[in-house]
């Protein structure tokens, strides 16, 4: 095994190097590095590195810090732009998921406000008299409506849900359906 590994929070390239003859786990940097961040690194090995290697079955077993190999500057910059990239494209994914969050939160308020729209204009069909195509009519701009709402808000409520019962009644005559009793 021979890796390289960028660290961007505190700005290190390593080169990892496994021994299987001795059982050992070298190590590089780019540069000197702090007590703090030489724990950062160590404790990555161990917990991604070593478990791919015989690292923990046999002993004896060593991590060895290498000290400063120079060569790995000519990586560096590779590493730090894909970094880079990366954060770019993770925030990207992260802003094209809120939008569209607030995209299907805009549309499932708008819809439902169209929704109660509809079910004023169907009892108002019943109060000033209607014909069986104007309720049709009324009905199916209900359900086309009640559709996108659902699309909207990831729900699945279907129109004898929110149908007053009146007009639950006059609904179930028109399509044959029977009425349910709904708590």
């Amino acid at each position: 095994m021979n890796e390289l590994l960028f660290f961007p929070k505190i700005d290190v390239l390593i080169r990892i190097n496994y021994g299987t003859d001795t059982n050992s786990i070298r190590y590089a940097t780019h540069r000197a590095v702090l007590a703090n961040e030489r724990e950062v690194i160590e404790n990555y090995i161990l917990r991604k590195v070593a478990p791919n290697t015989d690292y923990f079955n046999r002993t004896p077993s060593i991590m060895l810090y290498a000290g400063i190999e120079k060569r790995l500057e000519k990586n560096l910059n590779v590493f730090r732009i894909q970094n880079l990239m990366q954060n770019a494209l993770d925030h990207k994914i992260v802003i094209d998921n809120k939008v569209k969050e607030f995209i299907c939160q805009s549309l499932g308020s708008y819809y439902f406000d169209k929704v109660g729209d509809k079910l004023l204009e169907l009892k108002n069909l019943l109060k000033n008299g209607f014909t069986e195509e104007q309720f049709e009519i009324k009905l199916m701009q209900l359900k086309i409506l009640l559709n996108a709402y659902n699309e909207n808000t990831g729900q699945n409520i279907h129109i004898r849900n929110i149908l007053p019962k009146e007009i639950l009644t006059l609904y179930c005559q028109l399509t044959n359906e029977q009425e349910v009793s709904i708590l």
